[in-house]
This record gives C-alpha cells, structure tokens and sequence, in this order.
C-alpha cells in the first residue's frame, strides 16, 4: 500500500541577518528554476506571498534582501529549495513596489536570483596611474565596495 504524504508545509525566510523575519502561515505560490550548466543560465526563483503584512513587506524594501525558501511535509524535515536575493527591487515604496492587488488579495512578489550580490551594483571610477601593477588596481577598486 503506498504511503501518501500531506500537509505541505514551507519556511520563507526574509530579510538581512538579525533583522530577518520568518514566514510560514500565508500562502504562497514559488517557481524555482534551477540548471545544471551555469555558464548559460543562472538559477532563480520566484514566489508570490499572499496578504503580506505592511511590517513585513517593509522588511523587503531594503537592497540585496535574503531569501531562503524551505519546503517539506509536516511530519518530515524541511529541505532548502533555494537560497538568494531578491533582484528587482525599485526605488518606487510600496504603492508601486512589489505589490499588487488580485481581488481581495494583496499579492507580493519576489523575484529572487542565486548569484546577485552587492559588488554587481556598486559603480566604480577612479585614475591609476601609468606603470601601476593588476594588484595595485584591484587594491584601489575594493576600497569603493562597501
């Protein structure tokens, strides 16, 4: 006789270090594309949190949010699905931001990438001098990451 599982059950983890919150009581929609060859395409995700509240939707509107999302069975343990940040974070706030309105339901929507991190965003310009070495340049470029 086959053994069904039920009870699905998840852990979305979001937000920076300490100041993470964690959410497992709303529904949710995810994707999670992943691929063998990461030369042609990256892993990512996204997921879709429904009748987020505004403490923990402000929680997103940071830079470079982690997200970890954990999916299982209630009487298994939970096993990591994907690891990353969110990507398409605006300058607009939250009228315009991640969130939209479906019915009576307000929808958040992450779009979450394994390999964005800071130095990607971060513009560099700076002179150096003729004669200088790789290291020298790499030296002087790091000083502008935060």
């Amino acid at each position: 006789m086959p053994i069904y599982q039920r009870d699905r059950v998840y852990s979305l983890i979001v937000g920076k270090d300490d100041d993470a919150v964690e959410i497992n009581n709303l529904q949710i929609k995810f994707d999670v594309t992943k691929t063998s060859n990461n030369k042609d395409k990256k892993n990512i995700a996204s997921v879709e949190i429904y009748n987020l509240s505004e403490h923990r939707r402000k929680k997103m509107e940071e830079d470079y949010v982690q997200v970890q999302l954990s999916v299982g069975y209630a009487d298994t343990p939970l096993i990591t699905l994907f690891t990353g940040q969110v990507t398409n974070i605006t300058t607009s706030k939250l009228e315009n931001f991640l969130t939209s309105r479906q019915g009576t339901d307000l929808v958040t929507k992450l779009d979450i990438d394994e390999l964005y991190n800071k130095p990607n965003d971060t513009m560099v310009s700076t002179v150096i001098p003729a004669g200088r070495t790789l290291l020298d340049v790499i030296v002087s470029t790091l000083k502008y990451i935060p």
